[in-house]
């Protein structure tokens, strides 16, 4: 005679039930996360008219050839509540500098720098500059426009320091 054994715990006290419906549990649970998390988190990173968008490109690689065919170069220093240019050639009455944070569209800045000099340029900063941005530095020749440009990483506070942040532009195509 074969003995058979008999299961006597009712279904919800089994370990593999619980497993099994656990899995599709977990997903559903990440895939409500998933749409929450995209309701709420904004599409600054996607451009809307991505033409006009390329124009600008050729447009800022017209301006970067003019610039290096001139043969300009900046350095920016940053010390708490000031930015300073120096260009190593005249090169402009009035300069733009536009930061622009590498993920997040709020923290962008735009200056126009005052003339201290010939060769140099400066404006005040009211607040902190912290993350990664990607400096655009502007300027204008008679009826032409030239720019500098580089990625740096700006870790700095208004906090007191003895030296500046450097940070070298040049046209590098």
């Amino acid at each position: 005679m074969q003995h058979t054994r008999e299961d006597t715990k009712p279904w919800y006290r089994q370990f593999w039930p619980w497993f099994l419906m656990a899995l599709p549990a977990t997903v559903v649970v990440a895939g409500i996360g998933t749409v929450i998390l995209a309701v709420r988190t904004p599409l600054s990173l996607v451009e809307d008219d991505y033409y006009k968008e390329g124009l600008a490109i050729n447009q800022n690689l017209s301006s970067r050839s003019y610039a290096e065919s001139m043969g300009l170069q900046a350095e920016i220093r940053i010390w708490p509540g000031l930015l300073q240019v120096d260009m190593n050639q005249p090169g402009s009455q009035q300069l733009e500098l536009q930061l622009i944070h590498a993920t997040d569209s709020s923290l962008d800045r735009e200056f126009v720098l005052g003339q201290l000099g010939e060769r140099r340029f400066a404006v005040e900063l009211d607040n902190p500059l912290v993350g990664r941005y990607h400096l655009n530095l502007h300027g204008q020749v008679g009826e032409m426009q030239w720019l500098l440009a580089t990625s740096a990483a700006i870790e700095f506070s208004l906090q007191t320091t003895s030296s500046p942040l450097e940070v070298q532009l040049d046209a590098g195509l």
